[in-house]
């Protein structure tokens, strides 16, 4: 299998947006599109919108984005999106990454994208964000959008009807809203930023709900969103009835992988802090595990002592003991049901494969690959699939579902190149 990664790269000093060295302080890029205003700081570029009154665009890209060029390229040099963009917004562009051709102005720019970045979440590229004339931000979106998908944009964060912070106000001074108004309002709040509001409002929302409201499955998933501890309005909601919750949503570890989640962030983190390296691991896991069970149950007593200690062979890089609880945990507590389904099999089988040697531990993940493949014969799971068999010396099986891999994506050199190493005998797996 070859994952799909997600690259995350990960204002103090003042923000210098790009800007040509030759000193052409022009604001513009082009000459009928958006003309983005450059080489200025954050601050003044905050200042010029207040002073006119005008809302802020700020596209954070990088050098190697695609999308982000293909935007630049095809539409931002658009006459009708430059004619609303430059009459109602302050338009910035900020590199997000560094490379050995940045010019002075753009390594100057560096310390407030990292501000950017860390102050606005942004993780993949573009991301587009979008402030009010006050600088406070609006919205946050990623991916490139044609001319169209920029204007349609450009219309909804210039509404007042859109505003997060003028719904916010107006429902403190009473104003009612619907159900979906509110949930809505609330995840806003998180994905701006201001969780205090937004977990306040989620609160008020979760404790309004009737019974029968609670088991509503988009009720569910926006209790999920907002229970990040034990003492949240949810979290014994999704304790004392987790099984219900798991046939609801499709998923039967739905509930139990949130109370996991803060089981371990308020309970296990905690005590490997406390604990350390002062007594003998057995004796350190069988503590963890009575603390746990104390508090809550022999069910996650052994459930997150499992996890926790395949967190922590990982963390040891003992990665056959990793796969070794891997299997235990997956095959007692993993999810056996449910949407994406295929791509959960096959990553744990995935990851068994290029972390142990041990027959028994390879073939459970070959069975876990064996169902992602009925479920989802592509061209990546069958690849898993074929690695498995190889790497149990099963090569001529394994030559004929890795061709097969090959025939269904024509051109991807990694099939082509592990098919060539097992026709060779060589390793299709990290060497150590």
């Amino acid at each position: 299998m070859r994952k799909l990664t997600i690259l995350f790269l990960s204002l103090s000093l003042p923000l210098l947006l790009r800007a040509q060295d030759n000193n052409k302080s022009a604001t513009d890029t082009t000459d009928i599109g958006i003309k983005f205003y450059q080489g200025h700081s954050w601050q003044q570029v905050l200042t010029k919108a207040k002073v006119e009154n005008k809302f802020i665009f700020l596209d954070c890209y990088t050098t190697w984005c695609g999308p982000c060029k293909e935007m630049e390229r095809e539409v931002y040099p658009q006459k009708k999106v430059g004619d609303v963009f430059n009459a109602k917004f302050i338009s910035v562009k900020l590199q997000m990454d560094s490379s050995k051709g940045d010019d002075r102005v753009v390594r100057a720019s560096y310390p407030d994208a990292r501000y950017i970045e860390s102050h606005y979440g942004i993780s993949a590229y573009p991301t587009l964000l979008f402030f009010a004339p006050d600088g406070r931000i609006l919205d946050k979106t990623t991916g490139s959008r044609d001319a169209d998908g920029m204007l349609s944009l450009a219309g909804i964060e210039t509404d007042p009807k859109n505003n997060y912070y003028r719904l916010v106000e107006e429902y403190q001074n009473g104003k009612k809203m619907d159900m979906t108004e509110f949930r809505q309002l609330a995840w806003n709040g998180m994905r701006l930023g201001d969780t205090a509001q937004s977990q306040k409002l989620a609160s008020n929302y979760i404790r309004s709900l009737t019974d029968a409201e609670r088991y509503k499955k988009e009720n569910i998933e926006f209790m999920s969103d907002f229970t990040k501890n034990s003492k949240d309005p949810a979290f014994a909601f999704f304790y004392r009835n987790a099984d219900s919750i798991d046939k609801i949503e499709n998923n039967d570890v739905y509930a139990q992988q949130l109370i996991q989640s803060i089981i371990y962030k308020e309970m296990v983190l905690p005590f490997l802090a406390r604990i350390k390296n002062s007594v003998g691991e057995q004796v350190v896991w069988q503590k963890l595990a009575d603390e746990i069970r104390n508090k809550y149950n022999q069910f996650y007593a052994e459930r997150v002592v499992i996890g926790t200690k395949m967190s922590w062979a990982a963390k040891r890089k003992n990665y056959k003991e990793y796969s070794s609880y891997l299997v235990e945990y997956e095959l007692k507590y993993g999810q056996k049901t449910g949407d994406n389904y295929d791509f959960i099999l096959n990553n744990w089988a995935w990851s068994v494969f290029t972390n142990t040697d041990d027959s028994s531990q390879l073939n459970i993940a070959l069975s876990w690959s064996g169902q992602a493949v009925l479920l989802n014969p592509g061209s990546n799971w069958i690849d898993t699939y074929a690695n498995i068999l190889y790497k149990l010396h099963r090569t001529q099986q394994a030559l004929l579902w890795e061709e097969m891999a090959v025939k269904l994506a024509p051109g991807a050199k990694e099939f082509e190149e592990t098919y060539k190493k097992m026709k060779s005998g060589q390793p299709t797996w990290p060497q150590n």
